[in-house]
């Protein structure tokens, strides 16, 4: 997961390059997701004191943050 400081929508072009910016990566983190309890027809982001889960159909990706 890639936490970037550009706003806008990143893809990918005709010719098939990305309008990528690896310079304006700001946090990248490696997680792994996991099948979700429930079903999910909206793409939900949930927020506790460990962190937040991405929460979207059968998926759930839990990231922890944690204060320097």
């Amino acid at each position: 997961m890639i936490f970037n400081s550009a706003a806008g929508i990143p893809g990918i072009k005709e010719d098939g390059s990305t309008t990528d910016d690896p310079a304006k990566e700001v946090i990248v983190v490696t997680t792994k997701p996991v099948k979700s309890a429930t079903m999910n027809d909206r793409f939900k982001i949930e927020v506790n004191d460990k962190g937040f889960t991405l929460l979207w159909e059968n998926l759930e990706v839990r990231v922890k943050v944690k204060a320097n």
